[in-house]
């Protein structure tokens, strides 16, 4: 919801992501946009450029909302490092399924468009920033397999989890229970981070 104050700018945004989540980037136009917002047709180029810019701009939007689903409070042993992670995915993949339409089209039109994707690229992402952070300090410390190449891990945990939830909760009709997601992905996670998880007490000694 845009609050009643918001900038033109602010509803130019809201209102695109609206319009991209509809009809997806190719099919929209300026005019969807603008009449969306409410705001006057030539106002449009006073804050961007193209459709592409101000798509650009709702992806950044979206990817700088992930951020504060990063737990403030980094892991300060080994044994932390599960936890962090489990915490993590809950508090993203439940934003997530909040925007998995919008996802949805993120990705659509990235597959579609050289130019889309190398926007992307080129784009910073916060989240991705902070959790290749916590990433590079596990390895310095010896907490996860220091073989990990750091920046393929951060690719890898945000592309999976971001087409994953789009996919479950946006194609998929039996739509899985938030609960099953996260557990997946925390599973995925500490996969492809090579984590050490401690055997649950009493199967240490199995065979």
């Amino acid at each position: 919801m845009v609050p009643p104050e918001a900038s033109s700018r602010d509803l130019l945004l809201a209102a695109a992501r609206d319009v991209f989540t509809a009809k997806g980037l190719h099919a929209a136009r300026i005019t969807d946009i603008t009449d969306g917002a409410g705001v006057a047709a030539g106002s449009f180029y006073t804050y961007f450029s193209s459709k592409e810019e101000i798509f650009a701009a709702v992806v950044r939007r979206l990817r700088t909302s992930a951020l504060r689903h990063v737990p403030t409070e980094p892991p300060t042993s080994a044994a932390e490092v599960e936890p962090w992670i489990h915490q993590t995915v809950e508090n993203w993949v439940s934003a997530l399924v909040d925007n998995a339409a919008q996802w949805m089209a993120i990705n659509v039109a990235a597959l579609g468009d050289e130019q889309v994707r190398d926007t992307l690229r080129e784009q910073a992402d916060p989240f991705a920033e902070a959790l290749r952070a916590a990433f590079g300090t596990w390895i310095e410390n010896g907490w996860i397999d220091p073989g990990v190449p750091c920046d393929v891990a951060v690719d890898a945990v945000v592309a999976m989890s971001e087409q994953a939830v789009s996919h479950w909760f946006y194609l998929d009709e039996s739509k899985p229970s938030v609960e099953f997601a996260i557990e997946q992905l925390t599973h995925a996670w500490i996969a492809i981070l090579r984590v050490d998880v401690p055997a649950p007490e009493g199967e240490a000694g199995d065979v």
